[in-house]
């Protein structure tokens, strides 16, 4: 296995390098950026799938991990970053990334945003949670924030006057441990998250329950840097999109909680930039 992550602070190398301009690294190095779409808690996963790739591609992987969508989205761009999983509003703003592959689930290549309450709460519906303390994941998550505030104002409602208070968390991880500690009532996550959690066991998920979803959405996609070399770009996607051929492929997949990658066209994100439109002439109209 020719991942790169042999010491904790290796990780935390990259972590904390984002901010630079670029990462030094050897010229046969792949970095490859997270954000919140998947469950960054769950590091064996994703050194999994690091490790898969990395000796199909035959080159070093090195992950960059930010909270900020804007951040990863700069880093893609000026190619500090040659390809990264990120949040399906972050794409539908920079078009000039390559799709490279999106996961599928038994829906096809979409996702929902799930708001989740405690088990042990009482609550039928998304009324009951009015006045109550609430997390969304951050601003720029379409499926812990946009995606639910998007579908409340259809309805006339606005979510920062709904909850009480209404509270950013940073990742769908921390939204879920606010909610099974008791800090608030109700969050809002990705599902594709929900069930990475619950392919695991995780003991979190069985203090939890989905109250409603909404969507479905375009599933957030793995994309390229614009400048990514063309032969790396398509090994890339050839080994995302055979993963569920073989067997290793597959125990990765399932532990991602998604039956396969496909591949799909911009116009596919068509909806999320009709949402995030209707949603910026909401807000301004409210001003």
């Amino acid at each position: 296995m020719r991942i790169l992550i042999r010491c904790l602070g290796a990780w935390l190398f990259l972590v904390l390098s984002t901010t630079a301009p670029a990462l030094h690294l050897s010229d046969n190095s792949v970095r490859f950026g997270f954000t919140a779409v998947v469950s960054r808690s769950d590091i064996d996963t994703i050194t999994q799938l690091l490790g898969y790739i990395s000796q199909r591609l035959d080159r070093d992987i090195w992950p960059v991990f930010t909270s900020s969508q804007d951040e990863m989205n700069r880093l893609v761009l000026s190619g500090a970053v040659d390809l990264a999983w990120i949040d399906p509003a972050g794409f539908a703003t920079e078009r000039p990334m390559p799709i490279v592959a999106v996961p599928s689930r038994k829906e096809g290549p979409f996702y929902y945003s799930y708001i989740i309450v405690r088990s042990d709460r009482d609550f039928t519906g998304l009324a009951d949670l009015q006045g109550r303390p609430f997390a969304f994941s951050n601003l720029q998550s379409f499926s812990g924030a946009l995606a639910p505030s998007y579908e409340m104002a259809l309805n006339g409602q606005l979510a920062n006057r709904f909850f009480r208070p209404l509270i950013y968390t940073d990742d769908h991880d921390n939204t879920i441990k606010a909610v099974t500690g008791g800090f608030v009532d109700g969050g809002s996550i990705s599902s594709l998250v929900f069930h990475q959690l619950e392919s695991r066991a995780s003991g979190l998920l069985e203090r939890l329950r989905v109250l409603k979803r909404f969507g479905p959405y375009p599933a957030p996609p793995i994309v390229a840097s614009p400048g990514l070399q063309k032969d790396v770009l398509s090994a890339m996607r050839l080994i995302l999109l055979s993963m569920h051929d073989d067997d290793e492929g597959r125990a990765i997949l399932n532990r991602l909680a998604i039956r396969h990658f496909e591949s799909v066209d911009r116009d596919h994100y068509t909806s999320i930039k009709d949402i995030l439109d209707t949603s910026a002439a909401h807000e301004n109209k409210a001003r």
